[in-house]
């Protein structure tokens, strides 16, 4: 937009991978972790993915506050279905949704 023009679909396609992947990476440390991850303790991650080795002591807390953030990443900066949408239309060439009437 700076530059003057549309900036493309290359940041939807980033957007896209980074939140999802981020979404399944967390549900497999939960899974790792089981029961554990259902009382956390510890301390809360300082960023949205620093968190502890999974297994570590007291490293439930960490780990269950980026799960529950890695969902909100599917949400913020364009929901990942909206990011799809633009993939599907500006990169494979599917046609537009239709509006509502």
């Amino acid at each position: 937009f700076l530059a003057g023009h549309h900036p493309g679909p290359d940041g939807a396609i980033s957007k896209l991978y980074w939140s999802e992947y981020h979404k399944k990476s967390t549900e497999l440390a939960l899974d790792i972790l089981g029961m554990a991850a259902m009382i956390p303790v510890g301390r809360k991650p300082s960023t949205s993915f620093q968190t502890d080795d999974a297994g570590a002591p007291n490293s439930t807390m960490s780990w269950a506050m980026t799960f529950l953030n890695a969902r909100a990443g599917t949400i913020y900066a364009g929901s990942s279905q909206i990011q799809r949408n633009i993939i599907g239309e500006m990169v494979l060439g599917l046609p537009k949704e239709p509006k509502p009437s």
